[in-house]
């Protein structure tokens, strides 16, 4: 995990599995001084498929109407993008 052309505010994060079968966690504190605010990793992969993702995403003001929500995006050989969930 990285913030793009400002490694001197947000130090980069990073998890290796000990082997194929090992699950990864990565935990960060992603701050944003907007109402609205995306995260964008670099492309993973190449990857047969993606099994599972565990989001762990909650609001600090729920009475501001926050819904944190992430979504994964496939890109085909053809560079065409598309919501996988």
């Amino acid at each position: 995990m990285f913030r793009k052309n400002r490694a001197n505010e947000f130090t980069p994060k990073w998890s290796v599995s000990d082997d194929i079968y090992d699950g990864i966690t990565l935990n960060a504190d992603c701050t944003s001084a907007d109402t609205l605010g995306f995260v964008t990793s670099p492309s993973f992969g190449p990857a047969k498929g993606w099994h599972q993702l565990k989001w762990r995403g909650s609001t600090i003001d729920s009475q501001a109407g926050d819904l944190p929500t992430v979504d994964v995006i496939g890109v085909d050989a053809g560079g065409t993008e598309s919501v996988l969930f």
